[in-house]
């Protein structure tokens, strides 16, 4: 019986080593994940996602979303994600490959690359280009080649300044990004309860610090709610095992007793057996009453070994856990102070650049030619028609029509329907 309960014992204690390593596991993966998209957009076709199933190297890969929005999984087959954030889509990976396929899959998706934007109309050259964050109306144009009509200004300027003006807009969002992911990691790692973003001057590429803001919060939310879990769980189970230490040497301690007693009623048996007034069954019951209670305390003394060497694993385990925890944080930290350094040394040159181009256009992007910019733009199932400028933020998917209207037109805003009608905003650009 007590080595059947030993045995209960340590496979009580593996599979709680085994809940708090994958407990870390998930947090680790739901901060990776949440660097990109932070569970908030959601899935349609043509997205291509990364998807990691810890310990199962076959089932890790990349997935491209097909026009019912599935994706075509390995040993389960078509998996719906459509319109599924990333931590739903998670989720429901993880619920296929636990019907009977895995035992706790611990699965992780990341957006590994958006679907392409679209540009149509009086651009140069029309077609599908990849998605860039912080793309805006003005990027996709530069990606077409510029407006139409190559007349309209000397050679490729106003492209060229575009395409400069698109890298510094890049080099600011991603500045502002690591900005904020520099400020959360430095919190994460001195154990800070509470994370605050960094204050940074007001500029025009200030329009999403929010939305920044935000996906950096709640990625600091989700690792001090992961990490207050695992805290709460080893509070709640180490004091058990003491229990049960103690609990042993309770047993040892009454055992003892007993020897002791059992050894008193020996001296006093040898001692009558002397003068023989004694039987030598009674001293034979006696000494083996006491081998046996002798043999009970070594049994004890081994049952409460392994249980302190349990505790002393366990404690182990614990520590190498918040090790590992403490160095993924140190390794992104000094990825983004490093990204950030090589930003700061490119900053000043990139817009050096795009002044240069600005001034070969004449300040050529003004007014003259009308131009309307429309994106169509798909959002839970429903296409919705937008009015749009060319400083206008982009999502993935996005189709950006661009219309030529009639020279020297004067185009005004008109207030968009309740029938979801066009709301037309013009954008306009003028030849040198």
């Amino acid at each position: 019986m007590m080595i059947s309960m030993h045995e209960h014992r340590n496979a009580s204690a593996a599979k709680l080593l085994a809940m708090l390593f994958l407990l870390f596991v998930v947090s680790l993966a739901n901060a990776a994940f949440a660097d990109t998209e932070s569970g908030i957009q959601k899935l349609a076709p043509g997205d291509r996602i990364t998807v990691i199933v810890f310990g199962q190297p076959e089932l890790t890969g990349d997935f491209t979303l097909d026009s019912a929005g599935n994706i075509l999984y390995p040993l389960v087959g078509p998996i719906q994600v459509k319109n599924l954030t990333m931590l739903e889509s998670q989720r429901a990976i993880a619920d296929k490959l636990a019907d009977g396929i895995l035992n706790n899959p611990s699965v992780s998706v990341r957006l590994a690359e958006p679907r392409p934007i679209y540009v149509l109309g009086d651009v140069k050259l029309p077609g599908s280009y990849p998605y860039r964050y912080g793309s805006l109306v003005k990027t996709a144009i530069a990606q077409a080649g510029g407006f139409g009509f190559a007349e309209q200004l000397p050679g490729a300027a106003l492209s060229e300044f575009l395409v400069a003006d698109e890298r510094v807009r890049v080099l600011y969002t991603t500045f502002r990004i690591l900005s904020v992911r520099q400020a959360r990691l430095e919190a994460q790692l001195n154990g800070a309860d509470t994370f605050s973003a960094p204050a940074l001057p007001q500029t025009e590429y200030n329009a999403d610090w929010g939305s920044l803001v935000d996906k950096e919060t709640e990625t600091f939310q989700i690792e001090k709610e992961a990490v207050k879990k695992r805290s709460d769980l080893i509070l709640s189970q180490r004091p058990q095992l003491l229990t049960e230490i103690n609990a042993i040497q309770g047993q040892i301690d009454a055992e003892k007793q007993q020897i002791a007693l059992v050894q008193t009623e020996i001296d006093q048996y040898s001692k009558l057996s002397e003068r023989g007034l004694t039987k030598s069954s009674s001293m034979l019951e006696l000494k083996l009453s006491l081998a046996s209670r002798q043999s009970n305390v070594w049994r004890l003394e081994a049952e409460r070994s392994r249980v302190q060497n349990s505790v002393m694993e366990f404690d182990r385990t614990v520590q190498e856990l918040e090790t590992t925890r403490k160095k993924q944080i140190l390794t992104e930290l000094q990825d983004a102070r490093q990204k950030l350094r090589e930003i700061e040394a490119t900053l000043p040159a990139a817009e050096e650049i795009r002044e240069i181009k600005l001034r070969q256009t004449g300040g050529a992007a003004g007014a003259g030619v009308a131009r309307e910019i429309v994106i169509t733009r798909l959002h839970n199932n429903e296409v919705t028609t937008l009015a749009a400028r060319e400083n206008d933020s982009l999502e993935p998917g996005d189709i950006v029509e661009i219309k030529r209207l009639q020279s020297n037109a004067v185009a005004t805003p008109t207030a968009k329907t309740a029938t979801g009608q066009k709301d037309a905003v013009q954008a306009t650009t003028s030849p040198q």
